[in-house]
């Protein structure tokens, strides 16, 4: 299960259920949910470390979002003196840059503040540590209507706070 939140507000602007083992290559169809449900794409767009994989990297840039999502390690460290296996493109480059400051170490550091509350709120409160149904289909309407239920009882909390 994939989750999209916006950091300010906490609501969830997209969810999608996919089936695969891993969340690698997923940044793409994420964000063209959040684009789909919100009509625009975020200026940032911070992902979970397995979600974004060079590919999505590029892809991301190309849209004109800056990413942040931690660098991978190498399963096989160079030696040294050894030739990179392949370059980086400047967006590859530039995201590195960027994860090596201590800024973008910080905004990423935040999100479990933020959208891991989310994760957390989903699983112990609306039931989504286990699903009680079978295939994609059904797995993605537990999690459309549980977001939706999140969404309305955020709506409401805020609401009450700014009264």
């Amino acid at each position: 299960m994939q989750i999209a939140t916006d950091v300010d507000s906490r609501f969830i602007v997209g969810i999608d259920v996919v089936n695969s083992g891993s969340d690698m290559g997923q940044a793409m169809p994420m964000l063209d949910d959040v684009e789909r449900r919100t009509g625009a794409l975020p200026r940032e767009y911070l992902v979970d470390g397995g979600f974004a994989d060079l590919k999505s990297i590029d892809a991301v840039d190309g849209r004109g979002v800056t990413i942040y999502a931690p660098t991978m390690k190498p399963s096989k460290p160079r030696t040294a003196g050894s030739r990179p296996r392949h370059k980086d493109t400047p967006a590859q480059a530039a995201w590195r840059t960027r994860m090596e400051r201590d800024e973008a170490k910080r905004i990423y550091r935040d999100r479990v503040a933020t959208a891991e509350t989310v994760n957390a709120d989903l699983r112990c409160w609306r039931g989504l540590d286990r699903i009680r149904v079978r295939g994609q289909s059904k797995v993605r309407t537990v999690a459309t209507w549980a977001a939706v239920t999140y969404n309305m009882l955020r709506w409401v909390a805020v609401e009450r706070a700014a009264a």
